[in-house]
């Protein structure tokens, strides 16, 4: 069905160019998915691949993108977005309890409190001035940075915490939603197997995947995995099929039901008449759209970033 390759790199590759990286890769003729974890890349392809060509172009990739060791960077995975969204709204709920408990104290670590408002939005601060050097024109973050400062310099600091904490915790959320799919993705992949049994006068033989053919039938039993697109020939089934349609309760198949590749078979067994394999399959054809939805953004998230920019100078007036 599939064909794996596993490269491991060097440097790390950061969390936001992962998705990059896996759709200029998909790119490539025969590559149906690429799976981009932090050190390592891994490949699923059909037919012939130059394996020596894709390691230069993921050394390119690396060397233009990878992050050493030593090296700081901008990328914040699941962990540090949750950590910082911790520290955000846990510093604001603490300051108010303060503020209510012991206002004296509370009045008297005003330093305190202003050091940790600019720790909280140190990313923000640096990200909005590298707008105004880089790009020459304030952006969101630029806009953020400057209501910290605002309100560190009036002596309200904690009003900035509430932003920086409403801000955090959507990244956070964001950036869980998309590292979750990746894993879904490289799980479904994963899940694969090499062998199915080739059903021929009566009898089993196990048989590669990849030798099969439209028309060909297979038998699929108790806890195995469904690896073609097909049709039911004969036996009953419950079949978990949630990699294709998100169901998490398993469909019942009998005769001339359409089955999908990827599905698992959780009670009975089944004779499937082959008709689609490898690349073809459903689940071949998801893989790629899931990967390629994660670089995108949806219509209305353009829309309200670029309404965001041009709010910008209005909203500093």
């Amino acid at each position: 069905m599939y064909m794996r390759n596993t490269i491991f790199l060097h440097s790390e590759i950061p969390s936001r160019m992962r998705p990059v990286l896996s759709v200029k890769l998909r790119q490539v003729r025969g590559i149906v998915s690429a799976v981009v974890e932090e050190k390592k890349v891994t490949v699923y392809y059909v037919g012939r691949l130059d394996l020596r060509a894709l390691n230069l172009f993921i050394r390119a990739f690396e060397e233009k993108y990878g992050r050493k060791k030593e090296q700081k960077d901008d990328d914040m995975d699941v962990a540090t977005y949750r950590r910082e969204a911790i520290i955000s709204v846990g510093g604001f709920i603490a300051m108010n309890i303060l503020r209510k408990v012991n206002p004296e104290f509370y009045g008297s670590i005003l330093l305190f409190r202003r050091l940790f408002t600019l720790y909280i939005a140190r990313r923000y601060i640096k990200n909005g001035i590298m707008g105004l050097v880089r790009d020459h024109q304030a952006n969101a973050d630029t806009l953020t940075a400057t209501a910290v400062a605002a309100s560190v310099l009036a002596g309200k600091p904690e009003s900035s915490l509430t932003l920086l904490a409403l801000s955090n915790g959507a990244e956070m959320m964001t950036e869980y939603a998309a590292e979750k799919a990746r894993r879904q993705i490289s799980g479904l992949l994963k899940l694969d197997q090499r062998d199915v049994w080739l059903v021929e006068n009566g009898h089993e033989r196990k048989v590669p995947v990849e030798s099969l053919k439209r028309g060909d039938l297979i038998a699929v039993h108790l806890g195995e995995k469904i690896c073609v697109d097909g049709s039911v020939v004969s036996g009953n089934a419950a079949v978990n099929q949630a990699s294709i349609t998100g169901e998490s309760n398993p469909a019942i198949k009998q005769e001339k039901s359409p089955v999908y590749a990827g599905s698992v078979i959780e009670a009975g067994d089944l004779v499937i008449r082959v008709e689609k394999v490898g690349a073809d399959t459903s689940l071949a054809q998801i893989i790629p759209l899931v990967e390629e939805a994660q670089t995108r953004g949806a219509p209305v998230q353009n829309f309200a970033d670029k309404k965001a920019n041009l709010l910008v100078p209005i909203s500093f007036i």
